[in-house]
């Protein structure tokens, strides 16, 4: 393989950082718990947070500062540890604190779009009196209570009364107790009945890793560490330097007379 071979290669690796590390998220998280875990899940991810997409830059520098050390001329063993050290202490703090940012921007994004489904409801109205609103968050409350209390059976015949009279404060209500206890038909229902916005939501907020499956998330941008053997020379580095060293010592054989 010709030294330019080689460089290509390195760069395409280089260049399938940040491709190898999403494929790497989607199996951590559906080890983590998040079976329906996919692709299109992690490029949403990426579009919501471009915290992500900072990650994968470093990712990427990691990526091109191991390959710039094992392609360079320094053949010492000590130089290019040194090396490797010091790009673990420029890369393994940002990632850190980019995966620190990420968990709380995830964690505050599944909130937000929690309440937007099932929070306490605010009127739409711009009519509505301090009193109407109270009244409607009170209201709320109490088909939380109702159907909270309800089994199975009793929060199916909540739903069907309430889709039969239009009351979508039960159903919003029963539709949240649904979502705790995964029962995702009555959820669905409520949905159908509240539009394609609280569907988008929905699945906004699906795809949002939790509390026990976020760190699958991050650790999949992690830079990875290495076998030391990783940073030897390569070997068209080696040949390359015999190369020089020949070339060095025939050009100053020229220098000197013959005896």
């Amino acid at each position: 393989m010709s030294e330019q071979q080689h460089m290509s290669i390195v760069d395409m690796e280089e260049a399938q950082a940040p491709e190898q590390a999403r494929a790497r998220a989607v199996m951590a998280l559906q080890q983590a718990g998040m079976q329906d875990a996919n692709a299109d899940t992690v490029g949403l991810l990426a579009q919501e947070f471009p915290t992500i997409g900072k990650m994968e830059a470093l990712l990427q520098e990691y990526s091109g500062g191991v390959s710039a050390i094992r392609n360079s001329d320094v053949t010492e063993a000590d130089l290019r540890e040194g090396a490797y050290e010091e790009l673990v202490q420029k890369i393994q703090p940002q990632y850190e604190q980019a995966a620190l940012q990420l968990r709380h921007e995830v964690e505050a994004r599944r909130q937000g779009l929690q309440h937007q489904l099932f929070g306490l409801p605010e009127s739409s109205s711009p009519y509505a009196t301090g009193a109407d609103k109270h009244s409607a968050q009170m209201n709320y409350r109490d088909a939380l209570y109702t159907a909270s209390a309800a089994k199975e059976s009793e929060l199916g015949d909540h739903v069907a009364l309430a889709e039969a009279t239009g009351d979508m404060t039960m159903l919003r209500a029963a539709a949240a107790v649904a979502d705790m206890r995964g029962n995702k038909e009555i959820v669905h229902r409520y949905l159908k009945a509240a539009g394609e916005k609280a569907f988008e939501t929905y699945t906004r907020r699906n795809v949002m890793p939790t509390e026990s499956t976020i760190g699958a998330l991050t650790s999949a941008f992690a830079p990875p560490r290495i076998e030391r053997s990783t940073l030897a020379p390569n070997q068209y580095v080696l040949e390359r330097k015999q190369r020089e060293e020949s070339q060095k010592a025939v050009r100053r054989a020229g220098l000197f007379g013959r005896r």
